[in-house]
């Protein structure tokens, strides 16, 4: 048993020894297939590296599997969040979870030392870090008290990681914090959608009413319960509560999932579609490497002959050919990792952020483990299978006087067409998809969204209550901050709004006839200063402009009219509208509603408010005066860069208030890049995989011509020497080759029709179907065949038939 071991190793050597020399003695066959084996596979890890983070890695804390997101349904629908008497409802009743811990997403000014900075919170129930597994490296977070847990990040930039500073005050808000706790280095919150990385963790607040909902809920299963036991006891904790509650009537009850899935949501279709394309692009290096091979075959014919004839088997035979495409394979292989770590921080700057895809790769990380290396080793086999097989089988099928020579041309020129019309295929169908991300990319940046978006400066700022707990102190302070922001060289205009437009986020209140208490409908509701519809650039169609002058007056956009209005005219309607504002104390908020009404005077145009692919919805614009809110966004109009702005705005905020920072600084073409980034992802990579793919198949057709010419050159000197002309030899090799082109895309634009369905997600005003995009991808796949054929049809066609001849 030894020795045949020892004897299969020594062979299997043997076969690498001379595989190693056959290769060496063709570089160009060589390197051609090792180029086109690195790109599929590196591609392919890549890929894998990216899906690898994002969904096979385990969330970065103890026993993941046992962590859920326990979220809300009303009657049947699904709720982002709870309320706070629902939530110790579920803590106290339900029998499956360890323990189960309340969030909400919070920022806060941060006074006291230096400048003013705003930072990133987290309001937290105090088995929070219990539940995730983790605990601050000192302290702990005590609800009864104020107290705050600050991130390892953060405690590095402000306290320069000094451990004296536990027990330090921090002014939050104006509220004396007492620093508590450090989390461990590396420790990362489990973010839902939009939420940043908190700098600081604070004590959620309770609020009484069942109808205020504010709480995100993740639990940990005690050992052995499964997900549907949680689900089926969370079921009967909603029923009592119903019956404990009857008059809330809200039919509210639980959904239990893995905390992966909300982390991970939205991103299973875009990775197989990726998975997809870059299979694509492998199998097409793949037809390359066995045309290739092929053709390195037919020039051995004489050693395939004479290796028969000393009595090689044909089973030797494809063995030998198999570990030369093997050797092709783990070369192309290593590269390609190669490649696929070069490529890794481009791949991760091309991330949407506030996304699960950004999210995960924080939490984790991307770059080689085990699990790629595994997955580029499995790969390179594949390849190895896929470039290899057909043929080391041409080859090793035929007798010592039936050598790979004695196969007909046709059939020859038959094997390798089909492997062409593949290479085609397949490629038209990235090349489509590409075309429709692209057209679809295009008519979404062409959107008008209602405004000028040009010279745009967005400043947020979150006023603390503490200080401003009424609408007329607010009021007061953007009254001040915008008299000394217009005096800012270069601003033109400048005005306050409570929500920007293509922020992702809108307020929507209902309203009713002043007199009723029954809502006639609702809108998003927008404080909006004097001269806001002018600095943005947004039309008026009738009416007027609320002026300064003015007490209870506000306008409608067209949207709102339209759907409101539709008999009637809006001008001089008076509706009635709720001011919703939170009262805070050391223990906990309560919420107050005060009735508002207004009288509208003006209708404005629409505005794309959530993003650019979602069409207007019904908004009502009220003076900030009126209803001033404590977060809000002051916009500049400047006829310089918006973006050399903000240090003088700091300076005349803080001029109004030395204690208030800004939140965020965006332009407005910042907003509208980020609002697009998703799509912008999904067409850079896909771009990239069909350019690879679009490439690869050029460099076969060309190949496959080129060795064409080779093996014809004696055929095409005699047809030239009787009289033949140049155009005709170059007409007749490309249209052999068109031909299979040809079939080639009538296969693709099949596979096109179906495999384009995947995008629709990602598509705005262009359907998968789309026959535009389709016909184009066609048209610049078959000019770049043709003239991957024309250029060594042309070369043979300078051929002298004399020189050939006297050759031959």
């Amino acid at each position: 048993m030894i020795g045949k071991a020892a004897c299969s190793v020594i062979a299997m050597l043997q076969d690498v020894r001379h595989a190693l020399r056959v290769l060496h003695g063709r570089p160009g066959v060589t390197a051609a297939a090792v180029a086109a084996l690195a790109l599929g596979i590196g591609a392919n890890t890549a890929v894998f590296s990216l899906m690898d983070a994002v969904v096979l890695q385990p969330l970065p804390y103890p026993h993941p599997e046992r962590l859920t997101s326990v979220d809300p349904t009303e009657r049947g629908h699904a709720m982002v969040s709870t309320s706070w008497p629902m939530f110790h409802d579920w803590q106290e009743q339900n029998r499956v979870f360890e323990g189960l811990a309340g969030y909400m997403d919070d920022s806060a000014n941060l006074t006291g030392v230096g400048e003013p900075v705003r930072v990133n919170a987290a309001r937290i129930t105090p088995e929070m870090f219990a539940v995730l597994g983790s605990a601050p490296l000192a302290g702990a977070l005590d609800a009864s008290a104020r107290t705050a847990v600050v991130s390892y990040g953060f405690w590095m930039r402000r306290f320069g990681g000094d451990r004296a500073a536990l027990g330090r005050t921090l002014i939050l808000d104006g509220h004396a914090y007492t620093l508590a706790g450090v989390l461990p280095r590396g420790f990362r919150f489990p973010r839902w959608k939009f939420m940043e990385e908190p700098d600081i963790y604070l004590p959620l607040l309770p609020n009484p009413s069942r109808h205020w909902h504010y709480v995100r809920v993740i639990g940990r299963l005690k050992p052995g319960i499964t997900l549907a036991q949680a689900q089926a006891d969370m079921n009967v904790v909603s029923a009592a509560v119903e019956r404990a509650q009857p008059q809330e009537g809200r039919r509210e009850g639980a959904a239990v999932s893995p905390l992966s899935d909300d982390l991970t949501y939205g991103t299973g279709a875009t990775l197989a579609a990726f998975a997809g394309a870059v299979l694509f692009v492998l199998i097409i290096g793949c037809v390359n490497v066995s045309n290739l091979l092929l053709g390195l075959a037919l020039r051995r014919r004489r050693e395939i002959a004479i290796r028969l004839a000393l009595g090689a088997t044909s089973a030797r035979l494809l063995r030998q050919f198999l570990v030369e495409t093997l050797v092709l394979a783990l070369a192309g292989g290593t590269i390609g990792v190669l490649l696929a770590v070069w490529g890794m921080p481009l791949l991760v700057s091309t991330l949407p952020i506030h996304s699960a895809y950004s999210e995960r790769v924080a939490m984790g990380g991307i770059g080689l483990n085990w699990m790629v290396l595994g997955f580029a080793v499995a790969v390179s086999l594949a390849a190895t299978l896929i470039s290899g097989t057909l043929p080391a089988w041409r080859a090793s099928r035929q007798g010592p006087t039936t050598t790979f020579l004695a196969t007909p041309t046709a059939k020859r020129e038959r094997i390798r067409g089909i492997l062409i019309a593949a290479e085609v295929s397949l490629s038209l169908v990235l090349l489509a998809g590409a075309g429709l991300l692209v057209k679809s990319f295009v008519r979404l940046l062409a959107v008008d969204p209602g405004f000028d978006t040009q010279h745009l400066l967005t400043i947020n700022i979150e006023l603390p209550d503490y200080k401003y707990s009424d609408v007329e102190q607010r009021a007061e302070f953007v009254r001040g901050a915008l008299a000394r922001l217009e005096q800012i060289p270069g601003v033109t205009s400048a005005a306050a709004t409570n929500v920007m437009p293509l922020t992702k986020s809108s307020v929507i209140n209902g309203f009713s006839v002043p007199g009723s208490s029954q809502e006639i409908g609702s809108a998003g509701f927008r404080a909006v200063t004097p001269g806001y519809f002018e600095t943005m650039g947004i039309p008026l169609i009738r009416g007027r402009l609320p002026v300064r002058s003015d007490g209870a007056v506000g306008v409608i956009n067209q949207a709102m009219a339209r759907r409101f209005w539709s008999n009637q005219d809006p001008l001089g309607q008076e509706i009635q509208i709720p001011r919703i504002e939170e009262v805070r104390s050391a223990h906990g908020f309560t919420v107050r509603m005060t009735p508002e009404r207004f009288r509208i005077v003006g209708i404005v145009g629409d505005v794309r408010q959530l993003t650019l692919d979602l069409a207007p919805s019904p908004e009502m614009f009220l003076l900030y005066s009126q209803m001033a809110t404590p977060d809000f966004t002051f916009v500049l109009r400047s006829r310089i860069d918006p973006g050399t702005l903000t240090r003088s705005a700091q300076r005349e905020i803080l001029a109004v208030d030395r204690d208030q920072p800004l939140a965020e600084v965006h332009t407005v073409d910042e907003l509208i890049s980020h609002d697009v980034s998703d799509r912008r992802f999904v067409l850079l990579l896909l771009t990239v995989f069909a350019a690879l793919a679009v490439g690869l198949a050029a460099a076969g057709i060309f190949a496959v011509v080129s060795h064409s010419v080779s093996q014809r050159t004696r055929e095409i000197g005699i047809r030239m020497a009787l009289g033949a002309d140049a155009s005709a030899v170059v007409g007749t090799m490309v249209r052999q080759t068109l031909g299979w082109v040809a079939a080639g895309l009538l296969m693709g634009v099949a596979g096109s029709l179906a495999a384009t369905r995947v995008l629709r997600a990602y598509l705005y005003a262009v359907e998968p179907h789309d026959p535009g995009a389709l016909v184009i991808a066609a048209a610049m796949l078959a000019t770049i065949s043709v003239l991957a054929a024309f250029v060594p049809a042309r070369s043979a066609a300078r051929i002298d038939p004399a020189n050939t001849l006297r050759c031959e």
